[in-house]
C-alpha cells in the first residue's frame, strides 16, 4: 500500500578494480543486489579496453548476458584469462552493466569494473652485435647484424633510420639525383628489417 512501498532492488557492480595475471587462468566480476528479487534477472554488460576476446580471454556461458536466480543476491561473470608467449604490455577488460530485463530493478552508478591483465611475458628487445665498424670503399658488401633477446615468437618487423655523413642510395637520390650515393642498402626495404618467427 502507499503506507508502505516496494523498495526496488538496487543494482551495481561489487568491486571496481580487479588485477590478474595473464597465467593466473580465471577471474570474476560479482554483480550484486541489495536486495532479492522475485524472479530471475537477466543483466546485459558490454566489454571494452584493450584485451580482445577469444585472443586474449574468453566468457563462461553467454558472453554479454549473466542471470541473477530468483532470491539470490548475486552472480558473477566468469572470465577465462588466456595464456600466450606473447609480449603485448598489461592490457584492461571494462564490463559494464548495460541493462536488465526487470524495468523495477534500478542500475546504480557502481555500474562499472575494470579488469587489468598483468603481463607475465618478457619484452623482447633488438640490438646490434657490433656498434662501431670500419670499412673501406673497396671492402664491397658489408653486413651489419641485428640481435634479438630471444626467439621472435611472430615474424618481426624493426624500424631504423640511416644517418650520418654518408650518403644512401634512396636519400641522395631524392635530395639530388645528379650527386652519387655513397652506399645502398641491399635486400629489403630501407628502414625496415624482418627477422622470421624462432
Amino acid at each position: 500500500d502507499d503506507d508502505h512501498p516496494v523498495v526496488p532492488p538496487k543494482l551495481s557492480i561489487r568491486t571496481e578494480t580487479v588485477t590478474v595475471g595473464e597465467g593466473e587462468g580465471n577471474t570474476t566480476v560479482e554483480l550484486v543486489l541489495d536486495r532479492a528479487a522475485a524472479t530471475d534477472l537477466t543483466v546485459e554488460y558490454d566489454l571494452v579496453g584493450t584485451a580482445t576476446s577469444p585472443a586474449d580471454y574468453t566468457i563462461t556461458g553467454t558472453e554479454g548476458e549473466v542471470t541473477i536466480p530468483a532470491g539470490q543476491l548475486t552472480a558473477s561473470i566468469q572470465i577465462a584469462i588466456v595464456s600466450d608467449a606473447i609480449y603485448e604490455g598489461d592490457e584492461t577488460i571494462e564490463v559494464s552493466i548495460t541493462d536488465v530485463d526487470n524495468p523495477d530493478v534500478v542500475i546504480t552508478n557502481d555500474d562499472e569494473a575494470v579488469v587489468t591483465i598483468t603481463e607475465d611475458d618478457q619484452q623482447i628487445s633488438a640490438s646490434f652485435e657490433i656498434t662501431t665498424l670500419e670499412v673501406s670503399e673497396s671492402d664491397g658488401i658489408l653486413q651489419i647484424n641485428v640481435a634479438l633477446s630471444q626467439d621472435a615468437p611472430a615474424n618481426v618487423t624493426l624500424n631504423y633510420e640511416l644517418s650520418g655523413s654518408a650518403r644512401d642510395s634512396v636519400t641522395a637520390k631524392a635530395a639530388d639525383p645528379d650527386l652519387p650515393a655513397d652506399y645502398a642498402i641491399r635486400g629489403g626495404s630501407p628502414g625496415q628489417l624482418q627477422i622470421a618467427a624462432g
